[in-house]
């Protein structure tokens, strides 16, 4: 997994979005997403993220560089981050970042899945 995670930050630097996932948290806790709901937030993350994710996998199977189970291992690494991230930095009270952390990870499997 360790040598697939460095595979995606490698892969991800060849595209024009560098590095996705960790803009979306950045994105995620500032000022302007905290002002809204959390389902407002992930409604424009999803949005503007997921294609990001799309760009990057499909550069990389385009080289030959990926396989599917590749990209589920990355997805995973992906949500575990976003998981630990989220956890230790929103605050909300614990069933909401239950909710929060679960909708979050859900976006980028999802997403990365496809």
């Amino acid at each position: 997994n360790r040598e697939k995670f460095y595979l995606y930050n490698e892969l991800s630097l060849t595209t024009e979005y560098y590095y996705p996932l960790q803009n979306a948290i950045i994105e995620f806790c500032t000022e302007y997403y905290k002002t809204n709901s959390i389902n407002e937030k992930m409604n424009k993350l999803e949005n503007k993220y997921i294609d990001a994710y799309h760009v990057i996998f499909k550069e990389g199977n385009l080289n030959g560089e990926w396989c599917i189970n590749d990209v589920n291992a990355v997805s995973k690494i992906a949500a575990n981050a976003v998981n630990g991230i989220v956890t230790f930095t929103h605050e909300q009270n614990i069933n909401e970042r239950i909710k929060l952390m679960n909708k979050f990870s859900q976006i980028f499997l999802n997403g990365l899945s496809k």
